[in-house]
């Protein structure tokens, strides 16, 4: 069973985010007025990838409370609901369930997690950069994303602190291997975390594609 389509949401409701402010310069309504300025190809795919975070977004909220807004038609609200009961959606949220909570490192690490909350990696690595002199490097945003409170020492995790552990251990072994050289901190990091599944690296979300795409291979 297919859930109802996207489209089947008023398109108002899934696309206004400040965000993407720079791309999109105003959204009224169904249509939007978009700056000429900026090539329709980046615009639609910005677009489109905001309308598959809210519609994410909004679904998980409609499965959780399960009660018919008023924007949902009848006859979509009975697909989601026929959606949800189906075996097939059951047996891809158990999954997904489990794959959440898997321990990478073993018994006791703990699932994977970080202490940004509901902001991209991406945009602590902005707000970052603006509050301060110098831009933090992939080690220090390593830190304040895996600690408690952004402390930089209590990590929220046993598989957090091991990692970070093992990329201080390496860059002490570059920097005393090659003392007149400087270590290029994002290439470490990389060559630590090593590949994750679907070419993520591990500890910083959506900034790690990003950084995978640049990365040097020296070390």
């Amino acid at each position: 069973m297919e859930p109802p389509d996207v489209h089947e949401i008023p398109i108002r409701l899934i696309a206004n985010d400040t965000r993407y402010r720079l791309i999109i310069k105003t959204n009224t309504g169904a249509t939007g007025r978009w700056d000429d300025t900026i090539p329709e190809d980046l615009i639609r795919a910005a677009y489109d990838k905001l309308a598959g975070i809210r519609y994410t977004a909004l679904m998980h909220k409609l499965k959780k409370k399960r009660v018919q807004p008023v924007y949902v038609i009848d006859e979509a609200w009975r697909r989601y609901l026929e959606y949800w009961e189906s075996e097939d959606f059951l047996a891809r949220s158990s999954q997904a369930t489990e794959n959440r909570n898997t321990e990478v490192e073993g018994p006791g690490t703990g699932p994977s997690k970080h202490s940004g909350g509901s902001v991209s990696f991406v945009t602590t690595q902005e707000r970052l950069n603006d509050s301060s002199e110098t831009p933090p490097t992939v080690n220090e945003l390593y830190l304040h994303l895996h600690t408690v409170n952004h402390d930089r020492m209590t990590f929220i995790d046993t598989r957090s602190e091991r990692f970070y552990d093992r990329l201080q251990r390496r860059c002490r072994e570059l920097t005393c291997a090659t003392p007149d050289q400087s270590v290029d901190d994002e290439a470490v990091y990389l060559n630590v975390a090593g590949e994750c599944p679907k070419g993520r690296v591990y500890g910083l979300g959506s900034l790690g594609r990003k950084k995978r795409r640049y990365a040097r291979s020296w070390c």
